[in-house]
């Protein structure tokens, strides 16, 4: 059964639009190749959906299940894991059957009763701005899991082929908490190729170089690596490493069940992540941005493409180009400082070296490397 309610309609997060000449004259030309030419993203799904476990479809259990499942979309979209526990979230919690869109029931083979509920998106992110938070949008960084677990003296490497049920079951469970967080985690796929760029003595023995050239097949963004040791049915000893762009972190825990070991690298990606990318709406600046070395139409169109789809850039106007330069202004959600960490983790523009190509407006100028 699938119930639908309706959520009130609330006001839309409006942010000022300043519209300013365009000083070339084939810009709607270069706006349809921006098409053809749009930069690759990976948008995660289900954000604003969550399942809940209930012991009965009563309205009450009903009412307490739908606050929880309405907490972890507050931590999904904010990126921020206490946003649980932030009071200023209440009043859109007492309200959730005016956010929820819709929910359903589903019983497990195991007889467990599961409720999944969506809410209003515009709804959860009025209530996350109004209670300071970010609202990190469903483009994420793609992060790929390098991980070994070592059981009864015999290690096996974590990827998509391997069938050995204690990393079919760290697989699903990394996969399930990265889902609370709203991550994207990709597993390699184990095969030759794979197996001769990195063994699992290498993820064991710390070669992290091996890792991140055997990572760029899969062109991801962060890289996680994991060495766990079973102890037991449900005791593990892992040590751990997350990594994107320049910021890292690692830890080392013992004597812990599996859930409670994996959370550890999943929570420390995810912060990570949010820490780069999820962004205050209330915080808007402008920016002027010259990119430089563009020589085909093309390069203009990705280059546009690229900074639309960009969730630190909330409008883009092209406004000026000449010989090799474009000059955009950008207005941005967010700070200047994190869209230039966007930039310096995706690579298609990167600092130019010559800093004096336009001192005018203060504008920041970077170099395409397509």
């Amino acid at each position: 059964m699938i119930t639908i309610i309706t959520a009130p309609t609330y006001g839309k997060l409006r942010f000022i639009e300043e519209k300013r000449m365009v000083k070339i004259s084939w810009l709607k030309n270069l706006m349809l190749l921006a098409v053809l030419f749009c930069a690759t993203t990976v948008l995660a799904e289900d954000l604003y959906n969550a399942t809940v476990p209930v012991e009965t479809r009563a309205s009450t259990e009903r009412t307490r299940a739908l606050q929880v499942a309405l907490n972890q979309v507050f931590v999904k979209v904010s990126g921020e894991r206490t946003a649980a526990r932030n009071a200023d979230l209440d009043p859109a919690l007492r309200q959730v059957n005016n956010i929820v869109t819709q929910y359903s029931y589903h019983e497990e083979s195991s007889g467990e009763l599961l409720l999944t509920a969506s809410f209003d998106e515009e709804a959860v992110n009025l209530a996350l701005v109004q209670a300071n938070l970010s609202v990190w949008d469903g483009f994420r960084p793609v992060n790929i899991v390098w991980a070994v677990v070592d059981v009864n003296g015999r290690r096996h490497m974590l990827t998509q082929s391997e069938e050995q049920p204690r990393v079919i079951e760290i697989r699903e469970e990394l996969q399930a908490q990265a889902a609370m967080r709203g991550m994207n985690l990709i597993f390699p796929l184990g095969d030759l190729k794979d197996r001769q760029a990195v063994t699992s003595s290498d993820i064991w023995g710390g070669f992290n170089s091996r890792i991140s050239k055997a990572s760029q097949r899969y062109d991801s963004d962060g890289i996680m690596i994991l060495k766990l040791t079973a102890r037991g049915k449900d005791n593990y000893q892992i040590d751990w490493n997350a990594a994107l762009g320049r910021e890292q972190n690692s830890g080392y825990r013992n004597n812990m069940p599996l859930s409670a070991a994996l959370s550890e690298p999943v929570n420390s990606m995810a912060d990570i992540s949010a820490n780069m990318y999820a962004t205050a709406f209330e915080q808007i600046d402008e920016a002027t941005l010259i990119v430089t070395d563009l020589k085909e139409v093309q390069d203009y169109a990705q280059v546009y493409a690229y900074l639309k789809q960009l969730n630190t850039v909330n409008d883009v106007q092209l406004v000026e180009f000449a010989s090799d330069n474009v000059v955009f202004n950008l207005r941005l959600s967010g700070r200047l400082a994190t869209f230039e960490r966007n930039l310096s983790l995706d690579g298609l523009l990167l600092p130019a070296g010559d800093p004096t190509v336009f001192a005018e407006n203060n504008a920041v100028v970077y170099r395409y490397m397509p």
